[in-house]
């Protein structure tokens, strides 16, 4: 596979080789391919410039189109907004396409572009990264924003009451949103206590994402991704 254009180092198999390896006779010689460096039929793999990119080929395959065919590419933002600067764009079928890079116009107020996302992708491509045109695509881009939404919940259910400091019941504060800079994420501790407290039970720390991490009050966040704009923390609560 091609480590370059796949930006993957390591696989379950086969031999990772760059661009210019892919491209070349001897890769393929070396490891006992039948494998011609022209554009006939004299063995079971080709090399041509004109054919597959440069990229080995099956010489019995007479179907190598030699009109240009186009697919179109289109990027929105994860709201579904289509990014018009950008989209929709026209890509030869058949050739490696670099998608568009981090300052591309495709992004909303304190956020930049780190990747582009496919349905059904784990991950994401990164900005400026080569795809091959093989159909009609839609890309999401993965924003980072500046800020962090931090959701500290209290963990209470709406019909139960919850007792704020100074001993009122409040419906409505359940829930503390902060947003703390990205850069400065680091130094943000999680709240001491929830904004309510419901009767009969004692404040135990947060439950992180509901992943099974508990920080207790006070305690930094774990390292979030940059792709992670949103944090929740739930209150966890033991019988007093």
């Amino acid at each position: 596979w091609d480590t370059v254009t796949s930006d993957e180092a390591s696989s379950a198999g086969g031999t990772g080789k760059t661009t210019s390896e892919m491209k070349t006779l001897t890769t393929f010689a070396d490891a006992g391919w039948s494998i011609t460096e022209s554009c006939g039929s004299t063995a079971i793999w080709g090399l041509c410039t004109t054919r597959n990119s440069g990229y080995p080929y099956l010489t019995f395959y007479t179907g190598v189109p030699t009109a240009q065919t186009y697919t179109e590419f289109t990027f929105s933002l994860p709201n579904g907004q289509e990014c018009g600067p950008i989209s929709p764009m026209a890509a030869l079928a058949g050739v490696w396409v670099a998608l568009p890079p981090a300052t591309a116009d495709c992004t909303v107020d304190g956020a930049t572009i780190i990747g582009w996302s496919v349905r059904g992708m784990d991950g994401y491509f990164q900005p400026g990264q080569q795809v091959l045109a093989v159909g009609a695509q839609q890309f999401t881009a993965v924003l980072s924003h500046s800020r962090v939404a931090v959701t500290s919940d209290a963990n209470v259910a709406a019909a139960d009451a919850c007792m704020t400091a100074d001993g009122n019941t409040e419906l409505d504060q359940r829930v503390l949103i902060e947003e703390p800079g990205r850069d400065s994420l680091g130094e943000y501790r999680a709240p001491l206590a929830p904004t309510c407290t419901p009767q009969g039970v004692t404040f135990a720390g947060w439950d992180y994402r509901r992943a099974g991490v508990v920080l207790a009050p006070g305690d930094a966040l774990p390292a979030i991704p940059s792709a992670t704009n949103t944090v929740h923390l739930y209150a966890v609560w033991v019988t007093s």
